[in-house]
């Protein structure tokens, strides 16, 4: 009713306007018409922005409170299920605990404010989808409300153990690293400042004592792959020398670490002998579309087409790319390097610049990352464990820091969430994020450089194409992800509980991104907004595919025993 008495009050005024602009016209005031004409445009702008604007603060309000609603669901799930909170609280009250208000009177509750919503809306004659808007927030604030005990519990959590200052801290340096990959998806340069920061980041743990040698790599590839979000992204000016660089130092890479493992004494060898000729294999596959690329630029350069073996090669390394992995060792460090090495081969085919380095970079620091985790949680894992599960010294098998890195643990036996996790999880978050705008893969969708795809085609086809660029985009992430699903492992940690708290950070960001869609300026600027928005509300569905991809490929690697039976 309002809406129809402000746009016939406006539309009565619009009229008297173009009586008076006639008027002016007929006696020749021009100058006269003219300002009017002005005015009536800005008031026809006016009303336009004020129809298409009418429910905005209305939706607004909805739709954040369905967000947070989501995401205080998520949290109350976590603090419930996967930490010691309740467990300390009802051992420190000596008596279980009680939900507040019982779940018959809250769902009569909402189910009255359901009703009294779904009236105005009817009244008002809302459009479909205003209705899910509408109770979408219903839904979650009840399950809410039905567990306000956890939230008391949390509270006198928190108060008993005088963990005040703590949260504080953690929620402000939270909300400024939120803000930071907010930010990153407008500037690229601040992830180079993001990987700066945490370049330093083992100097302020136990790590630069006890692993002087692994703080010092971590800063190296930290500041190394720093260095690519301020490059330009990659276009159309090819760089063949710097794909063949990567080729050479990714086999120089890999032949390292192989023979550091060969040198190490806790059974390494016996993996390696069998796994020796795959990582040939590999090797192989990697020296060989080296020379693909520089095949194909230089019959290209002559003009004399691709080769037809150029083109069978390079289908056949896409394929055995996703398949090797699986037949690799059981063991997580041998799991990763044979990844990595299937992954790079296929990847290189696509390049044109300094991706394949890119690649690497992001592989070597995943690596340093997973030692990391690995070398500040080994002990406490094995206090842990020799806790659980009630071992004397004489059923326990000697393990070895490399071997509890390189074997997983077999044990059902997992601990809660700590403040350390959430660190993991925001490393995560933004490698994920560098690993989508290292090279500037949002720019080279739109201006796509058929030069990538050349080893595998040279005919225009546009879903082929398609499919294989987003195949070049989704390598990375599978890096990323497969790295994380081996920490899971080390740290013994739930990975549904670690995917709750990626939930969580990724809502944060999209709630964020919700407020930052623009409906006014350039094409390119409305467009841009959007997709931010759209990317991340598609980022969780997206993450279950990749972790889906990533057990596939480690899989095998995560059921290795690590205690024997007594003969």
């Amino acid at each position: 009713m309002l809406k129809f008495l402000f746009l016939f009050q406006k539309g009565a005024a619009q009229i008297g306007i173009v009586r008076d602009i006639k008027e002016f016209l007929r006696s020749g005031e021009y100058e006269k018409a003219t300002a009017v004409t002005r005015d009536l445009m800005n008031l026809t702008l006016e009303g336009l922005s004020y129809y298409q604007n009418y429910d905005r603060v209305f939706l607004n309000i909805v739709v954040t409170l369905g967000f947070f609603g989501w995401v205080c669901c998520i949290v109350l799930q976590i603090i419930q299920k996967h930490t010691g909170v309740l467990k300390d609280i009802s051992r420190h009250r000596k008596m279980p605990l009680q939900p507040l208000l019982k779940e018959g009177y809250v769902d009569f509750l909402f189910m009255i404010l359901a009703i009294v919503g779904l009236v105005l809306l009817i009244a008002e004659s809302a459009p479909r989808m205003y209705y899910l808007y509408c109770l979408l927030p219903f839904l979650f604030w009840n399950q809410v409300a039905k567990k306000l005990h956890i939230i008391t519990a949390t509270f006198e959590y928190v108060l008993v153990n005088n963990l005040q200052s703590k949260v504080v801290t953690v929620l402000a340096f939270g909300g400024l690293s939120v803000e930071i990959l907010v930010l990153s998806f407008f500037r690229r340069e601040l992830l180079s400042v993001g990987l700066i920061f945490f370049a330093v980041w083992p100097f302020s743990t136990k790590l630069r004592t006890s692993s002087v040698w692994l703080a010092v790599s971590w800063f190296v590839f930290c500041i190394g792959l720093a260095i690519f979000p301020l490059l330009p992204v990659v276009g159309r000016e090819a760089n063949y020398g710097l794909v063949t660089l990567a080729g050479i130092l990714t086999l120089t890479t890999v032949a390292m670490v192989i023979a550091f493992c060969h040198s190490s004494s806790d059974g390494l060898q016996d993996e390696l002998k069998n796994t020796w000729q795959l990582f040939f294999l590999q090797a192989a596959m990697v020296s060989l579309s080296m020379y693909i690329v520089n095949s194909t630029k230089e019959s290209l350069s002559l003009k004399e087409g691709v080769p037809f073996f150029n083109h069978v090669s390079s289908w056949s390394i896409l394929i055995c790319s996703f398949v090797l992995p699986l037949f690799s060792s059981s063991n997580i460090a041998l799991r990763l390097i044979s990844i990595m090495m299937s992954f790079m081969s296929v990847y290189l085919l696509m390049s044109t610049a300094y991706e394949g380095l890119f690649l690497l970079m992001l592989s070597v620091l995943m690596a340093a990352w997973l030692l990391c985790e690995h070398k500040l949680s080994v002990r406490a894992l094995e206090s842990l464990l020799d806790m659980q599960l009630n071992l004397d010294s004489s059923s326990q098998v000697h393990r070895p820091a490399w071997r509890v890195l390189t074997e997983g643990l077999s044990s059902p036996t997992t601990r809660h969430l700590t403040l350390e996790d959430l660190r993991c999880v925001y490393f995560f978050v933004f490698f994920v994020i560098t690993a989508f705008y290292g090279t500037g893969n949002i720019a080279s969708i739109n201006s796509f450089d058929p030069a990538s795809v050349y080893c595998f085609l040279t005919v225009f086809s546009p879903f082929t194409m398609g499919a294989l660029l987003l195949c070049k985009v989704v390598i990375p992430f599978i890096i990323v992800t497969c790295t994380l699903d081996a920490i899971h492992v080390v740290l013994q940690v739930p990975v549904h509980s670690l995917f709750l708290l990626v939930l969580v950070m990724t809502d944060l960001m999209g709630l964020h991104f919700f407020y930052l869609v623009k409906d006014y300026g350039s094409w390119l600027e409305i467009g841009t907004s959007i997709s931010h928005y759209v990317i991340m509300m598609a980022f969780i569905i997206f993450l279950l595919l990749i972790f889906g991809l990533a057990r596939l490929f480690t899989g095998a690697s995560l059921t290795v025993s690590l205690l024997k039976k007594k003969m």
